[in-house]
């Protein structure tokens, strides 16, 4: 087994002067929950050994943010363009294709596509919050996967999913 930790970027900014939806940069908040993730992440020892994100604005601002405390190294983040109006099925061919040597990933993205993967990844059904969102900005899911190659729809265990206002300020 490995972890798949799936981090939805962090809260956006809609009142900017942004030429696109690709160019929307983090709110307020998401500058404040974003590096807040990155130090839970690091205290519960869930450090990937490679994040992909998407390479939209606020992806990579959340990406920047969440590495403040995890600190891996330039070559063990990979900006993915494809990963902005992507689809699940993609981002599962993705990972089937990683080395096998990588006990734990992360992908940084969007929703809905997110929140789609998780559940198809869930080999349980997964429990809707009484607010709906799943994948809130700024929340981490943390999977258990088979092996990359192996990884398949219904495959994976959800352990753990949590919001920034679960955080401790």
């Amino acid at each position: 087994m490995v972890e798949l930790l799936i981090l939805r970027h962090a809260k956006s900014d809609w009142a900017n002067d942004a030429q696109s939806d690709f160019e929307r940069p983090l709110a307020k908040r998401g500058l404040y929950d974003a590096p807040r993730m990155g130090v839970w992440l690091k205290s519960q020892g869930l450090i990937p050994d490679r994040i992909l994100s998407s390479s939209a604005v606020r992806t990579v601002q959340t990406t920047e943010q969440v590495n403040a405390a995890l600190c891996l190294g330039d070559d063990q983040i990979e900006f993915r363009p494809d990963f902005y109006e992507t689809t699940p099925g993609h981002l599962i061919e993705v990972l089937q294709g990683l080395p096998r040597k990588l006990k734990r990933v992360m992908i940084i993205g969007h929703n809905p596509t997110l929140e789609e993967l998780l559940l198809i990844l869930s080999e349980n059904p997964v429990p809707a919050p009484k607010d709906g969102k799943l994948m809130a900005t700024a929340t981490v899911a943390v999977m258990d996967v088979p092996n990359w190659p192996e990884m398949e729809p219904g495959t994976a265990q959800l352990r753990l999913l949590v919001r920034p206002k679960h955080l401790p300020d």
